[in-house]
């Protein structure tokens, strides 16, 4: 445990408890909702075809906009189904365009892979109920593509924020039931948002905007908690932590990766480093590679990309 982190008291147990209810949802709880699909076709310029969803939480009251970009196998099996999720709120593509990471959807393809990449339409953590419990929207995601595409082995793989939402899936919303692969690269960068919404190393910067936005707050128009760094808050934000005192660390069923950027000079490897010395305590074993020529965008290397196509072949296999 770090040495940042409060001893675990049975007071700061009640009180943790006491915030995450007030929040809607403590970590564990059932992840419950309905996935709507509202249209769908060719995506523009792509071979993948959109599907334009609206993802809806049974705790959470307001609906988040999503679109999947999907290609897939028509008429045969797959080794696996893949999902890719952006950094920040995940609202871009998670190829970005860039030539790597889409060759490295060309190479999981040609592999048998179908691939899914998620856009949140106005960003996964946009609500009022707080970032945890706004976790609950990709993992109700997961649930869905699981259903949708029942062949082989369901695996994810997240960028910086796309990895808080893998991270947020595994230790609040049990999404290790679904998930057989999860490759988290540059993060995950929310595991302590008490420090990263204070003054000090693991200060998220702009990033902050992120998560006031799952407290209802406009940074632009307002002084928000995390942005000024409200120390009030602090018992909210520890609550809310992928990494809190009652948050699951074990996943069984679960491969896990973690791939970092030796020139990622950011806040995210210290913030990860925190969840994974939970990961190392609860003794759940995970795959970790640093990459010396990337920088935070792992998939915008040719080393990164590659090394991502190595994890998701050698861990989301299943009978074509």
């Amino acid at each position: 445990m770090s040495a940042n982190q409060p001893q675990e008291t049975i007071m700061n147990r009640l009180i943790i408890l006491a915030v995450c209810l007030a929040l809607a949802a403590c970590p564990g709880s059932a992840t419950t909702g309905i996935v709507t699909v509202l249209s769908e076709g060719p995506c523009a310029g792509s071979a993948e075809w959109c599907i334009d969803l609206e993802v809806a939480c049974d705790d959470v009251a307001r609906p988040a906009p999503a679109t999947l970009r999907v290609f897939d196998h028509p008429g045969r099996g797959y080794s696996g189904v893949v999902t890719f999720a952006s950094g920040g709120a995940g609202q871009g593509v998670w190829d970005g365009g860039l030539p790597s990471a889409l060759g490295a959807l060309d190479e999981l393809r040609a592999a048998g892979h179908a691939t899914i990449q998620v856009q949140w339409g106005d960003g996964w953590t946009r609500g009022t109920e707080g970032v945890g419990a706004l976790g609950c929207r990709p993992a109700l995601l997961w649930d869905w593509i699981r259903a949708e595409w029942p062949w082989g082995p369901l695996c994810a793989v997240g960028n910086s924020g796309g990895s808080a939402q893998i991270a947020y899936g595994l230790a609040w919303h049990d999404a290790g039931d679904v998930l057989d692969l999860a490759v988290m690269t540059s993060g995950p960068p929310m595991s302590r948002l008490d420090l990263g919404c204070s003054a000090g190393p693991y200060w998220l910067g702009e990033e902050s905007r992120i998560i006031d936005a799952a407290y209802g707050c406009r940074p632009a128009v307002e002084d928000c908690p995390c942005e000024v760094q409200d120390p009030s808050w602090q018992e909210t934000f520890a609550a809310d932590s992928i990494v809190s005192e009652t948050s699951s660390y074990l996943y069984p069923d679960t491969e896990l990766a973690f791939l970092r950027g030796g020139q990622d000079g950011g806040v995210s490897p210290l913030q990860a480093d925190e969840y994974l010395a939970e990961l190392d305590l609860a003794g759940q074993g995970y795959a970790f590679v640093e990459l010396p020529g990337t920088g935070h965008t792992i998939q915008a290397t040719q080393e990164g990309a590659d090394e991502i196509v190595v994890q998701v072949l050698v861990g989301c296999r299943g009978a074509p």
